[in-house]
């Protein structure tokens, strides 16, 4: 059954296989999860947020068959040293879409990532890549 849970413990799990054959001893945080100083990050590191912002209910004959269905976004920042340029960014960019565009899972799937403005943040450049996903009826 697709759940908030299943969907995030599954995009997790391939975040943390895939990441470090792409890029090795780059860290991965997730919200509300260990602090990020951004001082004493090196020159890349991501951080990782769910946001859920919509719901159907799919029915099927009585209330009995109803399915339900979730959607949402998730926000992988993307974080360099502010003033290293945008190459790395984009190059990380790629390499996520790559991994994640189209992907289905057991509780979700995923659509077309796209990536964001990049802004300063704490002597860092943050581009957040946005990747929208849907829950399969349940």
């Amino acid at each position: 059954m697709s759940s908030y849970l299943s969907a995030r413990q599954e995009l997790a799990a391939a975040l943390e296989a895939e990441w470090p054959t792409l890029y090795p001893g780059k860290p991965i945080y997730y919200e509300n999860g260990p602090s990020v100083d951004p001082a004493q990050q090196g020159d890349l590191y991501l951080y990782v947020a769910f946001h859920f912002h919509d719901a159907d209910l799919a029915h099927i004959g009585n209330s009995a068959n109803m399915g339900y269905s979730f959607a949402g976004t998730v926000y992988i920042d993307i974080s360099v040293p502010l003033g290293s340029g945008m190459n790395k960014t984009y190059a990380v960019a790629d390499a996520l879409v790559n991994m994640l565009k189209a992907r289905s899972f057991t509780p979700f799937f995923i659509a077309a990532p796209v990536l964001g403005d990049a802004k300063p943040s704490s002597g860092r450049c943050v581009a957040s890549l946005a990747v929208p996903i849907r829950s399969h009826v349940a």
